[in-house]
């Protein structure tokens, strides 16, 4: 779909601090149809293990998406449609916003100073101050809603927010950029088959369209021509992360984590029966990823294969039916992730 200009108004919301909502009903309807628990979920062996998380926040429903600062945690409640926030050590939690929807996909926290979310319902892109105020709509994008966020940077001093957008009836989607302000700056036009998700390094943004099993690289300014295909016969992919080692990507139906390599351009498994691997998430202390059956796995790439993904965590449910959105989230200290059961975690790394 092409993206022209657009705005909207402005709208304030209480910053009341209600109790959370209760979790009483089923994750809901994946992207490409209803996925029940009983067709993903592991065996039963026995009674859970023991969850060994510190939990920042508990008893929020059908959790969709987290973002993190270095003060605090942002996460969105898709249920009631309010983004909540809690503080990285540890709090009460708030209500930051009520301005989402049934079907809010993602939030972004872009500096220490802007939260930033989209809307697939509503179709539109929200920003708003984290020292308070108010949320600003401040763009609506025509036909199409907006199912993955990442900020990068086109200079030091002109950060871009990207945007991942999918029409709903049809599964395709293409690619837009706006100012930190939310004003529209460029875009394709392409129609990519069920684009899933997006991370940025450097100018650099890569993207996985799901229903072609293509992994796709765009420059940060769109001007030097279209996205390339970079790897192909990746059939299901999903969450994306990239470092200065590699681009990484989950294959939830194959339990595979693969990796581009940047050093030689070669494409290999870094994870494989790894139970629906998703959210996979990366920095300078490893690539972090999810399993249906609750574990946090971790590969570090300094290890050059040396080593096999080890387990940083485990003993809470993951078995999300929709595995759109970002669900992990890292610090300079900690990863923080989302559970199916209303949880926010904390591991330090």
């Amino acid at each position: 779909m092409a993206l022209g200009a657009g705005g909207g108004a402005c709208s304030s919301f209480s910053e009341a601090e209600p109790a959370p909502t209760v979790d009483g009903g089923p994750d809901g309807a994946g992207a490409d149809g209803p996925v029940t628990e009983d067709a993903i979920a592991p065996a039963d062996d026995g009674p859970a293990p023991t969850l060994d998380a510190e939990v920042l926040a508990a008893g929020f429903t059908d959790l969709v998406s987290v973002a993190a600062t270095e003060t605090n945690v942002y996460f969105v409640a898709r249920g009631p449609g309010m983004i909540h926030q809690v503080a990285l050590a540890g709090g009460a939690p708030r209500t930051f916003a009520t301005d989402g929807s049934a079907s809010s996909p993602s939030i972004v926290v872009a500096t220490e100073d802007v939260a930033v979310w989209g809307d697939t319902a509503k179709q539109t892109l929200v920003r708003r101050r984290l020292g308070g105020g108010v949320s600003e709509v401040k763009y609506t994008i025509p036909d199409v809603g907006p199912v993955a966020l990442a900020l990068g940077f086109l200079s030091a001093s002109e950060p871009r927010l990207v945007v991942l957008t999918r029409d709903s009836a049809t599964s395709k989607g293409s690619l837009a950029f706006f100012s930190l302000d939310l004003s529209y700056v460029t875009g394709t036009n392409l129609d990519f088959d069920n684009p899933f998700d997006l991370a940025i390094a450097g100018s650099n943004v890569w993207f996985t369209e799901s229903g072609a099993g293509k992994i796709w690289l765009a420059a940060m300014d769109n001007q030097g021509g279209l996205p390339q295909e970079q790897v192909t016969g990746e059939s299901g992919c999903e969450s994306i992360a990239v470092d200065t080692v590699g681009v990484y990507w989950t294959r939830p139906g194959d339990g595979l984590v693969k990796m581009l390599d940047h050093a030689d351009n070669t494409t290999k498994p870094i994870a494989s029966s790894e139970g629906m691997p998703f959210g996979v998430a990366a920095d300078d202390s490893g690539v972090y990823w999810l399993t249906n059956d609750g574990k946090l796995r971790r590969w570090r790439p300094s290890a050059q294969d040396a080593l096999p993904p080890s387990t940083v965590s485990s003993g809470f449910k993951a078995s999300f039916a929709d595995r759109r959105g970002r669900r992990i989230a890292l610090t300079s200290q900690y990863v923080v992730w989302i559970t199916s059961d209303g949880k926010v975690l904390r591991h330090a790394k």
